[in-house]
C-alpha cells in the first residue's frame, strides 16, 4: 500500500438486480466467498480487500411492471484508486444490462 492509497473507500449503488443474480455473476468478476448472516460477499488477495453487502431487496412497481431493487455498499481496503476504477469498470460490464 502506498502514501496515496486511502485505508478505505466505500461506494453506494441502487441497482435493479436480484440476490441470486450477485450469486450467478459475482464470481465471474472475482472469487468471493458469501457470508449469509450479513447478506455480503467478501474478497481478499495480496493484502487488500473488498466486501459487496446487498441492503434491503424490494421490489420497484412501475404500473404493472415489477423491478427488482436492492441497494449495494461496495468497500475497498488498500487499494489504490486506479485499481478501484479498474474493478468497477469490470464489475459493471457483467452487471450492466442492455436493451433495444
Amino acid at each position: 500500500m502506498t502514501d496515496d492509497t486511502p485505508v478505505e473507500v466505500t461506494q453506494h449503488f441502487e441497482m435493479a438486480c436480484t440476490p441470486a443474480d450477485f450469486h450467478r455473476l459475482l464470481p465471474a468478476v472475482a472469487s468471493v466467498e458469501y457470508d449469509a448472516a450479513l447478506n455480503q460477499f467478501n474478497h481478499v488477495e495480496d493484502g487488500r480487500r473488498w466486501s459487496l453487502r446487498l441492503i434491503n431487496p424490494r421490489e420497484r412497481a412501475i404500473a404493472a411492471l415489477r423491478l427488482p431493487v436492492v441497494d449495494v455498499a461496495l468497500v475497498f481496503e488498500g487499494y489504490a484508486q486506479v485499481d478501484i476504477d479498474s474493478f468497477m469498470q469490470r464489475f459493471f460490464a457483467h452487471f450492466r444490462r442492455g436493451g433495444g
